[in-house]
């Protein structure tokens, strides 16, 4: 990834611009689904893996955008995770908090962002260490 300073300063705000719009949309799809389509309060365990495989397979891919873009690894594993964390949240406060009578989205949500930021960064660090032993052996 770039070896300067100043490398991919605006396709790294490009980058958090689309994590952003790609994990609202997925985001969206999976909580109106559920809670408002589905009328449920909670996700059942085949909806918990349906959405984890999908949030893996989204920060990957975003993570190897970055990489292709030549953003530096801490600035793209930086922005994918903080992007998708903040459009999880903005997207669950968004539909939960209207419907909720006690306010308990309020903790629903701080345990959704804490939760994505520690997953998220997890999966863009490990996918950013396989691309770079992928390159490092094609070399």
């Amino acid at each position: 990834m770039g070896n300067t300073s100043h490398a991919g300063k605006g396709s790294a705000l490009a980058l958090g611009v689309i994590s952003f719009a790609v994990g609202a949309i997925f985001a969206a799809a999976w909580i109106y689904g559920v809670m408002v389509v589905g009328g449920r309060d909670d996700f059942s365990h085949a909806q918990v893996a349906g959405a984890s495989i999908n949030v893996v397979v989204v920060t990957a891919l975003l993570t190897y955008l970055g990489y292709r873009k030549n953003i530096p690894a801490t600035r793209t594993a930086g922005t994918v995770t903080v992007s998708l964390s903040a459009a999880f949240g903005a997207t669950f406060a968004s539909i939960a908090a209207p419907t909720d009578s006690t306010g308990l989205w309020a903790v629903g949500l701080v345990i959704l962002v804490a939760c994505s930021l520690m997953g998220t960064g997890l999966i863009t660090v490990i996918t950013v260490a396989v691309l770079r032993r992928t390159v490092s052996r094609e070399s």
